[in-house]
């Protein structure tokens, strides 16, 4: 999976897709407790190296206070809360990663923990369940 076509088959091999882009994918998930979550995986350039974004939305720009924000930050290992480049009044956790020698678990360990933690600050901040 070097690469961003080896990538993107194994997440449509595995997953079900809801749209396929070649430059993204965005999928949803039910989770254990009944909520949802979107989630956004596609690729980015770093020079001449193919990057993955995992990124899910949590919440409108003004439905967080901005030093909440930070002290959350501050307690995650993997990823972090952003302004979504592709809206930006958009609020998302996203984690990149190198494709280049890319195997599984560094795919998967980083995918499973946004969608969760994106959906855990989604409802820490608004107690909704919009994304």
């Amino acid at each position: 999976m070097a690469t961003w076509e080896g990538l993107r088959s194994y997440i449509k091999s595995k997953y079900a897709v809801a749209e396929d882009q070649f430059e993204f994918l965005m999928l949803g998930f039910s989770m254990d407790d009944g909520r949802t979550q979107k989630v956004i995986v596609r690729r980015l350039r770093l020079g001449s190296d193919e990057w993955a974004e995992i990124a899910s939305p949590v919440c409108p720009v003004g439905s967080i206070d901005p030093l909440e924000a930070l002290r959350s930050n501050g307690q995650v290992v993997v990823g972090g809360l952003a302004l979504a480049d592709w809206d930006e009044n958009l609020i998302v956790f996203r984690h990149s990663l190198p494709i280049k020698d890319l195997d599984l678990d560094e795919f998967e360990v980083p995918f499973q923990i946004v969608i969760s933690l994106a959906d855990r600050f989604e409802q820490q901040f608004t107690g909704a369940d919009t994304y």
